[in-house]
């Protein structure tokens, strides 16, 4: 006797057959808007009418894509950030502030050998900068036009950060530099700072100054502007990232530790007070990852689990309202995020769908089941088919999205092993398919042109 079978859905995103260690791309606050120009998403209900761009009270996903590899923002702009996909490929936002252009990424070129990319925020279309495996730098002043190698030299390392008209990079050698361009993205000067061959990594502040740098021993070192020269702080010799805007700083045992402006509750330590000495953030020894950009901050910990507080005046921090937070707090309770790129109002991130643990979207997927199960067309628009070649006795379909929000949809039984849905009333976007049975759990993506 076959089971009864609910069918439920949720708005917003899209599908196909999912696989695992799928990488999307998801944005917070008005970084969203920053993607998208499409007028429908200010009637969206957890999406904010905004004055300078569209704001989203929760994280989303954006664009149809799940190969994406690293994603990094301009320290200059929230509206231009740089990312890698898995097949090597390096693409770039293009939008300036005005949110009635379009903001799709832009491919680099055509060579699959990209290792980052980096933007030297000169104009609203120019400026793009891209690191290869092969340690050659090059740049591209348009969007679809052809890169150019910058120089010739091939022991670049690592593109660290940008801003304005320059940007700073690490060779091999563990010599820093600072590679300058003019209003349009032209590159002009490449000078070293200093004569020191141990730089492990440098931080660029978003007024167009190098702040925060860290040496191959674990030193601190903060950028005089006066002289020119990097001074250390302190004596610790544990050091391991810091925030472009010099305000958070990570420690090789896990810890986080906040200094300076609090305005917004930005250093995580309960108040609003500045701080003029070094201070561990709570007492967590498990953080991983952190970015943040002017007042507000983004962090990820061992367990893929992410974390924002301060500013939160653009929603950006991802928990449905604009309230300031003063402590790091958990955005929603997933175990599957990856990375996290902190941009003026908001953040781009990196999540998986093939993570299985505690939380996870993906939790007890039977592969089996999903190698099992087709779906049609693909894209579509008005109707979806679900084939399940061996029959839907005791399977619960459910169309899940993102915002938590259950959508009925009307469906009919084609055949013993096929199922077809009307989704005429669903927006253009990308929507996650489950199928529970007692054999296990399928999960499949969809996307509706």
């Amino acid at each position: 006797m076959k089971r009864i079978i609910t069918f439920l859905a949720l708005a917003f995103f899209s599908f196909q057959q999912l696989k695992a260690q799928e990488n999307y791309l998801w944005a917070t606050g008005s970084t969203v808007g920053s993607y998208y120009n499409a007028a429908n998403y200010y009637t969206n209900s957890f999406m904010n009418p905004w004055p300078y761009s569209r704001s989203s009270m929760i994280p989303i996903v954006v664009g149809n894509e799940v190969t994406w590899k690293n994603i990094e923002s301009s320290t200059a702009s929230q509206l231009r950030s740089a990312g890698v996909k898995t097949d090597g490929t390096i693409w770039f936002w293009t939008k300036n502030s005005d949110p009635t252009k379009s903001s799709e990424p832009v491919q680099f070129g055509t060579d699959t050998d990209w290792k980052q990319g980096a933007i030297a925020n000169a104009s609203a279309f120019g400026g793009y900068q891209g690191l290869k495996t092969n340690g050659t730098l090059w740049y591209m002043l348009n969007a679809g036009s052809t890169p150019v190698q910058w120089g010739t030299d091939n022991d670049w390392d690592t593109i660290v950060s940008w801003n304005s008209d320059f940007m700073i990079a690490i060779k091999t050698t563990g010599t820093l530099w600072k590679l300058e361009t003019d209003t349009d993205g032209e590159p002009l000067n490449i000078t070293q700072v200093g004569t020191e061959n141990d730089w492990r990594m440098a931080k660029v502040n978003s007024n167009g100054t190098m702040s925060f740098a860290i040496k191959t021993n674990g030193t601190l070192w903060k950028y005089n502007t006066s002289t020119s020269q990097f001074v250390q702080e302190g004596t610790d010799t544990d050091w391991k990232d810091i925030t472009n805007n010099g305000l958070i700083a990570m420690k090789t045992n896990g810890t986080i530790w906040g200094k300076g402006n609090n305005s917004d509750g930005q250093l995580g330590i309960g108040n609003t007070n500045t701080v003029y000495e070094w201070t561990q953030i709570g007492t967590d020894t498990d953080w991983k990852h952190v970015s943040a950009r002017q007042t507000t901050t983004y962090a990820l910990k061992a367990d893929s689990t992410l974390w924002a507080w301060g500013d939160n005046s653009a929603y950006q921090l991802a928990n449905g309202n604009n309230t300031d937070l003063y402590v790091p707090t958990q955005v929603g309770q997933d175990h599957s995020w990856l990375y996290v790129s902190a941009t003026t109002l908001g953040a781009f991130a990196l999540r998986t769908y093939g993570y299985e643990g505690p939380g996870s979207s993906t939790a007890g997927i039977n592969s089996l089941i999903s190698d099992a199960l087709t779906i049609y067309p693909n894209p579509g628009t008005s109707s979806v088919v679900l084939n399940m070649n061996n029959g839907w006795n005791g399977f619960q379909v459910t169309f899940a999205g993102v915002d938590g929000k259950e959508i009925s949809l009307t469906s009919v039984q084609k055949s013993a092993n096929e199922l077809e849905f009307n989704t005429d009333s669903l927006v253009s976007g990308v929507y996650f398919i489950r199928l529970i049975s007692t054999e296990g759990t399928a999960l499949v993506r969809w996307v509706k042109n």
